[in-house]
């Protein structure tokens, strides 16, 4: 009896083979990186939430800071009122508080723009 060959039908099976362990492997690569990424991203996000907090308390300290050293005088920032050289009353010059507020909000929006374009540099911390 004639033997009968099957060396080509073994071939296409072979390459069938290959074909479905390669798509199972990219499958399989695609969802272990969509596990991870469901996992790390929150973890992340808090991090990026509590550095950008940092950095946001840190140019505000500093913008307060460096306004009430440079630019008010305490002198002009209250108002005393008095009576026979006794105290009246103690209160706050509002021209003076509203500059010195102004200054302050402009110099903070002014750093947290810096810092938005990456221009960390650019920022006095």
């Amino acid at each position: 009896m004639p033997r009968i060959r099957l060396k080509g039908r073994r071939r296409f099976l072979n390459k069938n083979h290959f074909l479905l362990i390669i798509i199972g492997i990219i499958i399989s690569i695609f969802f272990v990186f969509k596990i991870i990424n469901m996992k790390v991203n929150p973890i992340l996000i808090d991090f990026a939430e509590l550095e950008s907090r940092k950095l946001a308390s840190i140019v505000i300290n500093n913008a307060v800071s460096k306004n009430i050293t440079q630019s008010v005088d305490i002198d002009e920032l209250f108002l005393i009122v008095k009576d026979d050289e006794m105290i009246k009353s103690v209160d706050f010059n509002p021209i003076v508080v509203n500059k010195v507020l102004t200054q302050i909000t402009n110099n903070i929006q002014i750093d947290l723009k810096y810092i938005e374009l990456g221009k960390i540099e650019a920022v006095d911390l």
